[in-house]
């Protein structure tokens, strides 16, 4: 099991109907998707909620300069080689550029498991 994190430049409703073929990744030449196995052991918070926290995640913008992508926000996939799984989504306060090869955009993900035990 792989977990992704992908840049969205789309404008989708984020509710409980979004589907993966609403997000529109980035198409400047350069962007790729984040993939690591360093996100940390599930562990509990203080309200007994568990979860993972990922490295930081960095996306850079077009190494040949313009055109590059704004971007709305980011999601995450779980993906076992044979589907993807769409797993969070998260919009950006406000749009951030990745047009220029010194933009980048920087974050960790948390994703949290409510605990059963309220």
């Amino acid at each position: 099991m792989d977990l992704r994190v992908r840049l969205y430049t789309s404008s989708p409703v984020l509710d409980h109907t979004l589907v993966i073929g609403s997000l529109t990744e980035p198409t400047f030449t350069g962007y790729t998707e984040f993939s690591s196995s360093a996100w940390s052991i599930p562990a509990p918070d203080v309200a007994d909620d568990v979860f993972i926290l990922s490295p930081v995640v960095i996306f850079n913008g077009p190494p040949g300069g313009p055109p590059g992508d704004i971007c709305n926000g980011y999601f995450v996939t779980i993906e076992d080689g044979a589907s993807t799984l769409l797993w969070y989504v998260e919009a950006f306060p406000s749009p951030l550029p990745l047009v220029q090869p010194t933009d980048q955009i920087s974050f960790r993900v948390q994703l949290k498991r409510r605990s059963l035990a309220a």
